[in-house]
């Protein structure tokens, strides 16, 4: 009934949709009828209606096309959507493979990275995000996601007005040999270039003695989606805050730190401390929505970074998935009481 219904709606005969299991839709599966079929050609000439599709259900899963490289992942990126970003305010460890693709993280494969959205601690932030198997693990490494419009309807609207003015502050401290110091973060060695683009971004600042640098910004918590309105639970707030790491690396890092210097952290927006059982929550509203898949290689994975979250399993053996963004969005276009705008790549200004 899916298939047929879907193709019919939005006239793609030359593909079968299917559900990745049972009763998941989300990510949806797009596969070629002939395997021959170019994904990029494909792509530009079906890019409105992979839009509409990924608004309706916030991720794609693409199987059985013929990605055979960095390169074509990322001309498939541009065919349906815009020129791939460069990763700006860095958080996670990457490298770059080619152009503007990385790997998704270099994070050690023992540890599980938390759902998040990508950059939403940015003012401006990626609209879509793409992964692309280049080689699946031996065992384990999904990339789980959940839908960040059921994240939002699961946390309960007394907890959310705990938060003042729809907000939360998210607090870091660039240590030279600890997690990512601030040359990386911003690509750059020189204070000047740092400060102006601090001062540019709202983001407050101060140097320590020692080299450091100490920040935080204030963001908010909720965003309206552009294009269908809907309510989203899209910020970093779960995913820096300390509570939230593995409790190996939280008693190392509360041992070796005093609050204002651990290298992530969030709280309310006035600096107070958020309660332990309120972190419970919102983590159990993560991952009430968790799903999952088994990656196989040459599958891309594409996500509305606003209406879907990710992170990344443990696993082992060689794992190689790569990451591209694009479409850049800015807070100001989707907060949520503020709708009106809409993605900067569709205006110069709001």
């Amino acid at each position: 009934m899916m298939q047929s219904n879907l193709a019919k709606r939005y006239s793609m005969d030359d593909i079968e949709f299917e559900l990745i299991q049972q009763d998941q839709c989300l990510p949806l599966v797009i596969k070629p009828i002939d395997s021959s079929v170019d994904i990029v050609k494909w792509g530009e000439s079906n890019k409105v209606r992979i839009k509409e599709l990924l608004t309706e259900y916030g991720g794609i899963l693409f199987r059985g096309f013929k990605v055979s490289s960095s390169d074509v992942f990322e001309d498939f990126i541009e065919s349906v959507s815009s020129s791939v970003l460069s990763y700006t305010e860095r958080s996670s460890p990457r490298s770059a493979v080619s152009g503007n693709i990385y790997t998704s993280t270099d994070h050690p494969e023992d540890k599980e990275i938390f759902l998040h959205s990508e950059q939403s601690y940015n003012l401006q932030f990626p609209m879509r995000i793409f992964f692309y198997c280049e080689k699946a693990a031996r065992s384990g490494g999904a990339t789980p996601i959940a839908d960040a419009r059921k994240i939002f309807q699961r946390i309960d609207p007394q907890l959310r007005s705990q938060f003042k003015e729809n907000a939360y502050r998210y607090s870091r401290c660039f240590w030279p040999m600890m997690g990512i110091n601030w040359q990386t973060a911003f690509q750059t060695s020189d204070k000047q270039s740092v400060e102006k683009y601090l001062q540019e971004n709202q983001i407050n600042f101060e140097w320590g003695s020692l080299g450091e640098l100490k920040t935080y910004q204030t963001r908010p918590l909720v965003a309206e989606h552009p294009d269908s309105g809907e309510k989203c639970w899209f910020n970093h707030c779960t995913f820096f805050n300390v509570s939230t790491l593995d409790t190996q690396t939280q008693e190392m890092l509360l041992s070796s730190f005093a609050q204002d210097e651990l290298p992530n952290n969030t709280y309310y927006s006035d600096g107070t401390p958020i309660e332990p059982e309120v972190m419970d929550a919102l983590r159990e509203a993560y991952l009430s929505e968790k799903v999952e898949f088994e990656w196989q290689q040459g599958d891309v994975l594409m996500l509305d970074n606003m209406l879907v979250t990710h992170g990344r399993g443990t696993f082992e053996g060689d794992r190689s998935v790569l990451v591209g963004m694009s479409e850049v969005c800015s807070w100001e276009a989707v907060k949520s009481e503020n709708i009106d705008c809409k993605s900067l790549r569709d205006r110069e200004k709001c």
